[in-house]
């Protein structure tokens, strides 16, 4: 779908920001953010949504440089509970 004219990084980051644009939703996050600082002053407004950008931007970077590791983490322990000696919780695939 991208040209072939892009390195397989450029298309990696182009991908990867769509999908990221298409998670944290802007457009549809606009009439909730209206909605909630309907009551503040612009310059509180402001300062929230300032807010609101840093702690989705520290979640993200966070999660970029953690998420593999937790992953690894969940998918060993449900490796592990799939042992025989672990409880039956997770005696199918869909249950665990």
């Amino acid at each position: 779908m991208l040209p072939d004219s892009l390195g397989p990084e450029a298309a990696f980051f182009v991908t990867g920001m769509i999908s990221l644009w298409v998670i944290v939703d802007p457009p549809g996050n606009i009439f909730a953010f209206l909605a909630l600082s309907a009551g503040y002053a612009q310059e509180a407004s402001r300062a929230l949504a300032r807010r609101a950008c840093t702690f989705a931007f520290l979640i993200l970077t966070v999660f970029i440089f953690l998420g593999r590791l937790v992953l690894g983490f969940l998918a060993s322990v449900c490796l592990l509970s799939r042992l025989p000696a672990a409880s039956s919780c997770c005696a199918s695939p869909l249950t665990c």
